[in-house]
This record gives structure tokens, C-alpha cells and sequence, in this order.
């Protein structure tokens, strides 16, 4: 019984910290400029551009994984009632990213579609908004 509760404790543990399905509360930036070419960790290069249709992002090493992220998808919502809308965007993790002020750096695409009709440019100017995510 003992050995029981223990692989009980330790699975529900291991499945909470590697949740992927969960939602996380942090801060996303974008790229300053629409990239015609591309690199990036992944080593996608300008595939990413294309696989993508330019809603791609760089994300922290926690989600980069040395690598083993790229690819993922995620879904971004910015939490700025003012100027988002509900439905937030989609992204491909394509690169890292090693600053410590946002879990993500969006193509300005991806960013720009998280604003309401008529505010694109103001969320733009923002540079830097709260999200929430998952993948």
C-alpha cells in the first residue's frame, strides 16, 4: 500500500509541473520589425516564414528546452481589455529567447493580431503587454 501512495504522489507531481495544457500568466514582447529573413535557434530559417505564415516567436530557455520546443504551438491572449480581443493568437516557437522581462518574443504579426479592430498600432506601441498561454 505504501508503495502505492508513493507512485500516486510522485505522478500526480511529475504531471503537474510538466502540464501542458495549463495556462500561464506572463509578458510578451514582439520583434521591432517584419523579418524578410530568418534564422533563429530552431534552425528553421526561412521555412519559418513560410510553415508559419509569420506567426512564429523566440520563448524563454524553460520553453525552448534546449531545442527540444521548437515547433510547438502555442496559443497567446493579451490580457489588455482596452485593446485585445478574446481570442488571442496562435504561434510556432522558432527561436530563443534569453532575456529576462517577457516567456515571449512575438513576430509583430502574431502580436499585432492579438488587438481589437483599430488597435494594432496602439497594442504595437506598447511593446510589451500581459498574456496568458498554453500550448
Amino acid at each position: 500500500m505504501a508503495w502505492f501512495l508513493s507512485f500516486l504522489f510522485l505522478f500526480f507531481i511529475s504531471s503537474a509541473h510538466a502540464c501542458d495544457r495549463c495556462v500561464f500568466q506572463s509578458k510578451a514582447s514582439h520583434l521591432y520589425e517584419s523579418p524578410t529573413t530568418y534564422g533563429g535557434a530552431c534552425g528553421y530559417g526561412n521555412l519559418a516564414l513560410q510553415f508559419s505564415n509569420g506567426f512564429f516567436a523566440a520563448a524563454v530557455p524553460s520553453l525552448y528546452k534546449q531545442g527540444a520546443g521548437c515547433g510547438a504551438c502555442y496559443q497567446v491572449r493579451c490580457k489588455n481589455r482596452r485593446l485585445c480581443n478574446t481570442v488571442g493568437t496562435k504561434v510556432v516557437l522558432t527561436d530563443q529567447n534569453n532575456d529576462n522581462v517577457t516567456d515571449l518574443v512575438l513576430s509583430p504579426k502574431a502580436f499585432f493580431t492579438m488587438a481589437l479592430n483599430g488597435k494594432g498600432s496602439d497594442l504595437l506601441n506598447l511593446g510589451v503587454v500581459d498574456v496568458e498561454y498554453k500550448r
